[in-house]
């Protein structure tokens, strides 16, 4: 027997060469994948609903924002309400607009300029509430709200860890605060 042919028998035997994965390994591996995922899912589910918090409280804090800064430029009086027909609904729910309402008859009439709106999808468990009588926010040419200060309350039930208030001074300047949310 040649060399040549002793070391392909010898190498045959000890170092056989495998292409591809058993049916085993396979399950092995999804098994395994499976585990993670399922371990993970919690918390990818949690992280999503903490972004659309976030996501809820920037639109928010933007629109009271660049409202109150266009009455002040614009020497404007702008209302802040959720809409309904063209009028302010009396709750504040999405979606939320800004408009100039210089007649302060909460009505965005067919000559006032409607600024901008935003529409979030909240979830079914979240509640979107504002503390004082009205349910809208007006700002004035000074800048300021008047006598209409209070908060802007986002509560989740399922999620109270997402909870926010947004604080709106008589001045119009705007505080959020993810601690004291006052949602029991």
């Amino acid at each position: 027997m040649s060399t040549r042919t002793r070391r392909q028998k010898f190498s045959s035997i000890f170092f056989s060469i495998n292409i591809g994965f058993s049916l085993i390994e396979v399950l092995f591996v999804l098994a395994i994948t499976a585990i993670l995922a399922g371990l993970a899912s919690p918390s990818i589910s949690s992280w999503i609903e903490a972004t659309k918090a976030k996501a809820i409280q920037q639109q928010l804090s933007s629109l009271l924002f660049d409202a109150r800064y266009r009455a002040l430029t614009n020497a404007q009086i702008l209302t802040v309400c959720h809409l309904e027909d063209g009028q302010c609904s009396g709750d504040l729910a999405f979606p939320l607009a800004a408009f100039v309402d210089p007649n302060r008859n909460e009505v965005w009439d067919a000559n006032e300029t409607l600024l901008r709106e935003i529409s979030e999808d909240i979830p079914s468990s979240a509640k979107l509430s504002w503390n004082r009588n009205g349910g809208f926010l007006r700002f004035w040419p000074s800048g300021g709200t008047g006598a209409l200060s209070g908060s802007l309350t986002y509560c989740d039930a399922a999620s109270p860890e997402n909870d926010f208030r947004i604080v709106v001074a008589r001045t119009g300047r705007l505080r959020l605060d993810n601690n004291d949310t006052r949602c029991n």
